[in-house]
């Protein structure tokens, strides 16, 4: 398969996720992390997943990937400092939401979080 596939078949992930059809979601991503398993975009789709799963220890997991391989990812900051907060982890999300806050000062869901 060639990378555009790949990137089709995560914007099909998103379009179930958001439409509550989480399992259909996480086959799709989990599908292009056996081919591609380092993928940022899979990895930090999966993480989403577990959120809405109510798996916030997998988030992070999942966004320390991410992290570990782009580390000055603002989505995936923004998440992680989301599920770290949802498991009472206030300075690791602190972290995570500052460090996201000084990349982009103008983000409308950092200046909230």
């Amino acid at each position: 398969m060639q990378s555009t596939e790949f990137d089709d078949m995560l914007v099909q992930a998103n379009t179930h996720m958001r439409a509550g059809e989480l399992d259909l979601a996480q086959e799709i991503v989990s599908e292009v992390l056996q081919n591609l398993p380092g993928s940022t975009p899979a990895l930090r789709l999966s993480g989403v997943i577990a959120c809405y799963r109510g798996d916030t220890r997998l988030a992070v997991e999942l966004l320390d990937r991410v992290l570990t391989e782009v580390p000055d990812d603002l989505d995936a900051l923004i998440l992680r400092g989301g599920a770290c907060c949802a498991l009472g982890d206030y300075p690791s999300a602190e972290s995570c939401l500052r460090r996201a806050l000084a990349l982009d000062p103008g983000r409308y869901d950092v200046q909230y979080n």
